[in-house]
């Protein structure tokens, strides 16, 4: 059960509107001490209570803003949600404001406090998969707050839209099958979270419908995500160290796969003739390549797009019963997930 505004101030032997006051941050103008406000505040997020910033924005017109808290702007993937948000938003005459986390759950946390105070009208977050940010959204979703968590699979109980990765790799593993490829191997930055884990199922699903049932764990290369840019030439470099060299390699994006294929093909391996290779995301124009990559498109855009309408549907609704937030929050979360789709170029061809 969320923790109300009485509980933290029987914690901090406080009366509820020095509570109140302190979180509408009106401590100067009623007089009340800084030693106070801290008790206050320290109190409140000794018990994790969250504000019914909600309330505030119900009794005011709306700021026509939404907050959105990305973990960076780097990765192309990213930028196309955004810009998804962004075009579906100004539909509606709504501003975004964007959050760069930079993967750190503490400024993640930072933002969403921030864009509270600043009384946007719902948040959108790619998050950063922290049991501290589950924690914190779940409980703000809970009393009634507009929230969409989007892009990749998050273990909190809020609506979000994601692309399902596990199918986008099953149909890329199923697609080298189908070639003839029967040794291939399968590269990963790592699998801290959910999205590594649903691609390594996808691919390891349409294995075993080859009649697969165990993996060589020689076939499975994993590369330290914080290796950034040179994770392509990484993963070029161990496929070439591999005692036998694979049929065909996935990867987990465009990026990598890019760098591996100049690694393989300066090491004199023929894509596709000695090697298949196939990305995914779908980011990267084709005319890049050394050889054209076959890869699974994920739908960025539209997972942004999607997220913005799924936002207003619950903005508008709880502006027409605010009241009766609390209550609505026990209905079932909406988790959609967009199909990605395969795309055939020239890096894949079949068994010779």
């Amino acid at each position: 059960m969320p923790v109300s505004i009485k509980q933290v101030a029987e914690k901090a032997k406080v009366s509820q509107s020095t509570v109140s006051v302190v979180f509408n941050n009106r401590t100067r103008e009623i007089g009340i001490s800084e030693k106070t406000r801290k008790h206050v505040l320290a109190t409140a997020k000794e018990l994790n209570y969250i504000p019914s910033f909600y309330a505030r924005h119900i009794s005011r017109k709306s700021t026509f803003t939404i907050g959105m808290i990305v973990r960076d702007v780097m990765r192309p993937t990213t930028a196309m949600v955004v810009d998804g948000v962004k075009s579906e938003a100004t539909k509606d005459k709504y501003q975004i404001i964007l959050g760069i986390s930079s993967f750190d759950p503490e400024q993640e946390r930072g933002y969403i406090k921030s864009f509270l105070s600043r009384r946007v009208d719902g948040l959108i977050v790619i998050p950063v998969a922290s049991k501290e940010t589950i924690k914190e959204v779940e409980e703000l979703s809970s009393r009634g707050f507009p929230l969409v968590a989007c892009k990749q699979a998050f273990m909190a109980n809020v609506d979000s839209v994601i692309h399902d990765v596990e199918f986008g790799t099953y149909l890329a593993a199923k697609h080298l099958l189908e070639l003839g490829h029967r040794r291939i191997a399968c590269v990963y930055t790592d699998f801290s979270g959910p999205s590594a884990m649903d691609k390594y199922n996808g691919y390891r699903r349409a294995m075993q419908e080859y009649g697969f049932d165990s993996m060589s764990k020689e076939l499975l290369i994993t590369i330290d995500n914080n290796s950034k840019q040179e994770y392509g030439k990484i993963a070029g470099q161990k496929i070439l160290a591999m005692d036998t060299l694979p049929d065909a390699v996935l990867f987990v994006n465009d990026e990598m796969a890019s760098g591996a294929m100049n690694v393989l093909m300066d090491a004199g391996v023929r894509v596709p003739d000695d090697m298949s290779l196939i990305g995914f995301d779908g980011i990267i124009p084709a005319d890049i390549f050394r050889v054209p990559l076959t890869t699974v498109r994920s739908p960025h855009y539209k997972i942004g797009q999607t997220a913005v309408k799924i936002l207003m549907k619950k903005i508008e609704a709880a502006k027409e019963n605010p009241d009766n937030q609390q209550e609505k929050q026990a209905s079932p979360r909406q988790s959609i997930k967009l199909a990605p789709e395969l795309i055939i170029r020239e890096s894949t061809a079949p068994r010779k």
